[in-house]
């Protein structure tokens, strides 16, 4: 829980309610001005959402300053966002749309000016935004949600009904996306799912929606849940939507205009999904509250809120203590760099110990600055930024904790040293020295499984990492990581200093990646041909997948078979038998981490 700071401005809060939720308004704003039972859920200068936890229930109670000539110009020329809000949420209602309780919205006058709306709605008990779940069903596909298909399919037609039922009497959402969805577990609604709207701010009315707005809203809200999601259940949301509407506004589309309507709907996807993900990026580098900025001088860091802040405090301080001290074991050691890996009190979750990786880079000025001159970043924060937004698109990587950048002196011409932590992969082991040590050891049915089942995997992970627009240009097998439990499946990426971000990765490019893989990984273990082409199946399925390319009759287009002979041209260069990738097999005999993997799993 953040920590409250008291409000200065002084005044009743003018409220305006139905006569039966007055009297809930006024024992709110009592409990508010008593500082009783308030929680902060989000702040930020533009709005502050409190919760307030009273007898009669949990209500949220959004506040909204009024500050500058632009709020006061806006405010002279069009209703305030709460009291839009709070139409928009009785409209709604009268609809039979599943919604919050609305209580009322109010203002707080001090001078006889407007400083504050507010916007009053009651908690739904026992509820759960649905981006919270999808990204546990990315992380866990075996999830027990995924096994109740009635409780799916019961989720999958309400967020239907409410797209249809929007659309139908001329409404738009525009933020519609998991995180504006409350799931309520069924055990609390009678047996059943609910599924409730929120966020009425960014809800509009606009006479009759078009179909290019239906199908932007559609896609806007479709890419949110295109990590685990599945292909019938975009038919089955498809098919409610269209009985919903159909039974709305009387029209009844044929199925030739179904399928047209359907690949609209999917041809928008790409596009929103990629600006979506931009937004998500350029929020992230501002700061946000799960976020520590911290700058001081010639120092710059950014770390994560769980973080204790005193503690980060004295890392930006003194950061040449996370690579000295007890229980330090070196990774990797040469000129430029230097890799540890040990365990730092107060970098866990709630303030715990976490078993870490620090790596220290010494970057010569000119290159430091330059880049920073033209707005590009350093190693250290593009292995940052990077790190967490391919998590954010389910692409798995070490969760990054810290970087701080730091001068070695005042002087301009001085080098710069950065410092980057990132938690630990437990339990994962690269795949170079796994397939040379630990898969020879096993059966060869159980050799046969995990190569199958992994070769899915990767080549899934593969089209998400490209159709992000990502491009690792050392992707070899020491920088995959996969879980050295053979019953276990999971898998993460490294080295991400090497990664560049394209707006629309070139074909040649994503080729060039899988061919460097394959080459590296044949270097450990000669996989059959069948294997590969497992592999690249589940590469150009999970791309059409995510390119809206499904014809969902049941055709599929499939290039595997030009990739396949993409990539055996282009592997020959990197390959060991044409000798023209010597610099893989040096890199794999010489640096310390690799040698020092191989040992400990040889062992």
């Amino acid at each position: 829980m953040k920590t409250f700071n008291k409000q200065d401005a002084v005044g009743k809060i003018d409220w305006y309610a139905s006569p039966s939720q007055r009297s809930t308004c006024e024992l709110v704003e009592a409990a508010f001005a008593r500082r009783h039972g308030v929680e902060i859920v989000k702040a930020g200068s533009h709005r502050c959402v409190y919760r307030i936890s009273l007898d009669e229930g949990v209500f949220y109670l959004k506040e909204q300053p009024v500050r500058g000539w632009k709020s006061k110009l806006s405010l002279s020329v069009r209703k305030s966002s709460a009291e839009r809000e709070f139409i928009v949420g009785m409209k709604l209602k009268e609809i039979g749309m599943p919604l919050p309780s609305v209580c009322g919205w109010g203002e707080r006058k001090v001078g006889g000016s407007v400083v504050y709306h507010y916007f009053l709605t009651r908690a739904i008990p026992e509820t759960m935004p649905l981006d919270e779940l999808t990204g546990h069903l990315a992380q866990r596909p075996d999830a027990l949600w995924l096994e109740e298909n009635l409780l799916r399919r019961s989720v999958i037609s309400q967020i239907a009904e409410i797209a249809a039922r929007l659309h139908a009497h001329g409404f738009v959402h525009d933020d519609f996306h998991a995180g504006n969805l409350l799931l309520q577990h069924h055990a609390v609604s009678g047996g059943q799912a609910c599924v409730y709207l929120i966020d009425l701010a960014s809800i509009r009315q606009v006479g009759k929606a078009s179909d290019e707005q239906r199908w932007k809203n559609l896609g806007q809200l479709y890419h949110t849940f295109s990590l685990s999601i599945r292909e019938f259940d975009v038919v089955r949301f498809w098919r409610a939507y269209q009985r919903e509407w159909s039974t709305l506004t009387g029209e009844n589309h044929g199925q030739l205009d179904g399928r047209m309507q359907r690949e609209r709907v999917f041809r928008d996807v790409v596009s929103w999904r990629r600006s979506a993900r931009v937004k998500g990026d350029r929020k992230w580098a501002r700061g946000n509250r799960r976020l520590l900025v911290m700058d001081q001088g010639w120092c710059c860091a950014r770390g994560l809120s769980h973080c204790q802040s005193e503690h980060v405090q004295s890392l930006v301080t003194h950061p040449g203590q996370l690579i000295v001290g007890a229980g330090i074991v070196p990774v990797k050691l040469s000129e430029d760099r230097v890799v540890v890996k040990r365990v730092i009190d107060q970098m866990g979750p709630g303030g715990t110990s976490a078993s870490v990786f620090v790596k220290k880079l010494s970057t010569p000025w000119r290159r430091f600055w330059g880049a920073k001159l033209l707005g590009i970043y350093s190693r250290a924060q593009r292995t940052w930024e990077f790190g967490h937004a391919m998590r954010r698109r389910g692409i798995g990587t070490p969760l990054p904790i810290l970087f701080v950048e730091q001068a070695q002196s005042a002087r301009w011409l001085s080098r710069v040293s950065e410092y980057l932590v990132t938690k630990d992969a437990e339990g994962l082991v690269p795949l170079a020295p796994f397939l040379r040590f630990l898969l020879v050891k096993m059966s060869a049915e159980d050799q046969s499984r995990w190569c199958r089942k992994y070769a899915e995997l990767l080549g899934e992970a593969m089209a998400r990492l490209h159709e992000a627009g990502f491009d690792h240009r050392d992707l070899k097998a020491m920088n995959w990581l996969v879980a050295e439990e053979p019953s276990r499946t999971e898998y993460q990426l490294l080295d991400l200093d090497a990664v560049r971000w394209w707006w629309i990765l070139p074909r040649r490019q994503r080729m060039k990646n899988i061919a460097r893989l394959k080459a590296s990984v044949d270097e450990s273990t000669r996989f059959s041909k069948t294997l590969c082409l497992r592999f690249l199946r589940a590469y150009s399925q999970t791309w059409d997948e995510l390119h809206g390319h499904v014809v969902y009759e049941g055709l599929k287009k499939r290039r595997w078979k030009s990739d396949w002979l993409s990539v055996e041209s282009l592997s020959k260069r990197y390959s060991k038998d044409a000798g023209q990738q010597k610099l893989l097999n040096v890199l794999v005999e010489t640096d310390v981490d690799e040698c020092c993997e191989e040992k400990r799993i040889a062992a």
